[in-house]
């Protein structure tokens, strides 16, 4: 992994880090998300699974700074093999499950970026709730999701604190509009 600041590439760290895998990309959203202070990345390793990467690009030696975002100890849980993800606000958004099965996956955030919180406050089907198609609109972040009450797609926005979210288009009225 390099940076490049216009004039100098520098090394940050040699990938495939963690068990000689390949980094998986995030589907259309390219292989690395982040900023200028944290890069995030998706890659398999052998103690983990398939996990969130990520580095400190504001330390000294960013390398060394190198964190696995693990959703639940062990090779079960990861992200999501779908790569859907999103970063806004200093946040990387991302689907995953901590039991491995895809009926369980759930919408997952970083708080300080290093630590993985699922987000709360939405009642989603249980399970296939299906979390997907994130879409950031500026500084927001909104996803597509199965309903727990009504069993449909409904539109949800994640809250201003980042790690809850709410159902913002009545279940099933707006069905596919972000896909």
């Amino acid at each position: 992994l390099y940076a490049y600041d216009g004039a100098t590439v520098t090394t940050l760290l040699d990938l495939p880090a963690g068990g000689g895998r390949q980094v998986s990309e995030w589907s259309d959203s390219g292989d690395f998300l982040g900023d200028d202070t944290r890069v995030f990345w998706k890659q398999a390793n052998d103690l983990a699974g398939v996990e969130v990467h990520t580095i400190d690009l504001s330390a000294a030696d960013p390398g060394a700074t190198l964190a696995i975002v693990d959703v639940e100890a062990g090779v079960g849980s990861g992200a999501d093999v779908f790569g859907r993800a999103a970063f806004v606000n200093g946040r990387l958004y991302w689907v995953a499950s901590a039991t491995g099965l895809l009926a369980e996956q759930a919408l997952w955030t970083t708080t300080d970026g290093t630590d993985a919180v699922k987000v709360s406050g939405i009642d989603l089907r249980d399970p296939f709730g299906y979390p997907g198609s994130l879409t950031t609109l500026g500084s927001e972040v909104f996803f597509l999701a199965l309903d727990e009450a009504t069993g449909t797609q409904g539109i949800f926005q994640v809250n201003d604190d980042g790690v809850t979210a709410t159902l913002v288009s009545p279940a099933g009225q707006f069905a596919g509009a972000l896909a």
